[in-house]
């Protein structure tokens, strides 16, 4: 892909303090915790599972989706996937509840690709897609 890019997206990077403070409480609980203390345990119990979270989400930071002239290119955890304008069909969103958008793109031969950033911003990365796929379309 050209390294001029019209539009990047990366996920959020927001889980850092979550994380420090979630380790910090369960280092100042667990001592109770261990001496039979029950709200100290469940303090304990809360704080880990945040901090797995929290670690979940800071681990999967790494993911983007850039849009530019010669295509769509999309960074999944372990792997990069470019995708031509040519090849692209049209990207559409799936909404669960209220505001959890997921999205995909659909390739000329049928394969969906999903994009790794969900939310809001995987709502305008399908819309972008959609407009430059129609751009592309009108030029030929």
């Amino acid at each position: 892909m050209s390294n001029t890019a019209y539009f990047r997206w990366q996920a959020y990077k927001r889980f850092f303090p979550m994380l420090f403070v979630c380790l910090i409480v369960a280092y100042t609980v667990i001592r109770p915790a261990l001496n039979g203390n029950w709200a100290a345990l469940i303090a304990l119990l809360f704080s880990a599972s945040f901090a797995v979270i929290a670690t979940i989400a800071i681990y999967k930071n790494g993911v983007w989706v850039v849009v530019d002239d010669e295509g769509v290119t999309l960074r999944h955890l372990f792997k990069q996937k470019s995708l031509r304008w040519s090849e692209i069909v049209r990207s559409s969103t799936v909404k669960f509840k209220w505001f959890i958008y997921i999205a995909h793109i659909e390739t000329r031969d049928n394969n969906f690709h999903s994009l790794p950033i969900s939310g809001l911003k995987a709502k305008s990365i399908s819309e972008c897609i959609n407009r430059m796929v129609r751009e592309k379309a009108a030029k030929y």
